[in-house]
């Protein structure tokens, strides 16, 4: 519980203080990476789960794509300016 409470008040941090945004976001293509993989191989290892969590899997795999486009977007308006 507390390691996902670290990594949430890291992604706040990065949403109010933008020093820490690519730091968040890079910890948040990690950890969604992680855990979207990790259900992959359970539902490949363990069988079909419950409803509930092919919905988690896949938002987790969408919140890591989100995060490499923002990551993408950020960083070439950057290189614009």
């Amino acid at each position: 519980m507390g390691l996902y409470l670290g990594f949430s008040a890291l992604w706040v941090i990065g949403v109010l203080k933008t020093n820490y945004l690519n730091v968040a976001l890079f910890s948040n293509v990690i950890f969604m990476l992680g855990l979207g993989f990790g259900r992959v191989c359970s539902y490949f290892i363990d069988g079909t789960a419950s409803f509930i969590f092919i919905v988690g899997m896949f938002g987790e795999l969408c919140l890591r794509l989100y995060s490499l486009w923002v990551l993408t977007y950020k960083n070439s308006n950057f290189a614009k300016n």
